[in-house]
């Protein structure tokens, strides 16, 4: 069975945090950018900071999401948390399709997506497990 209310609170949550990352993402960029234009040289150190930050963000936030739907939904929580990030992902990905199609970057934005929450649906269910063996 599934539970609409923990897909509704876990599409919001990915969508309401990535909303939010993007804008401090954009704001990042365009102070980034002031300080490329005096010191031409850090642009590729930025450049891979701002990778790494954006993934890192990125894996929190799909993961804390799988980790919440999970939580609201109690069972089939990989079902949940698989349909949640496909939901999100396929958004993103149809509202930034270009001429040009899908790239392998945006493949693997929606697999990696995917992989995330049930990662955070996995660490709900470890937890689910140790409070058991706590309790017994």
């Amino acid at each position: 069975m599934i539970n609409f209310k923990a897909l509704f609170v876990g599409a919001s949550t990915i969508i309401f945090f990535g909303l939010l990352l993007q804008l401090i993402f954009l704001l990042a960029a365009t102070g980034y950018t002031i300080v490329i234009r005096e010191h031409p040289e850090w642009q590729t150190i930025g450049q891979l900071l701002s990778y790494t930050i954006g993934g890192i963000s990125y894996f929190v936030i799909m993961s804390a999401s799988g980790y919440i739907t999970a939580n609201i939904a109690q069972k089939n929580v990989y079902l949940h948390a698989f349909l949640i990030a496909l939901l999100t992902t396929g958004i993103s990905l149809i509202s930034s399709v270009r001429e040009d199609g899908f790239t392998l970057n945006s493949i693997l934005f929606v697999v990696s997506g995917i992989a995330f929450t049930i990662i955070g649906g996995y660490i709900w269910l470890s937890h689910q497990h140790e409070e058991r063996i706590i309790k017994n």
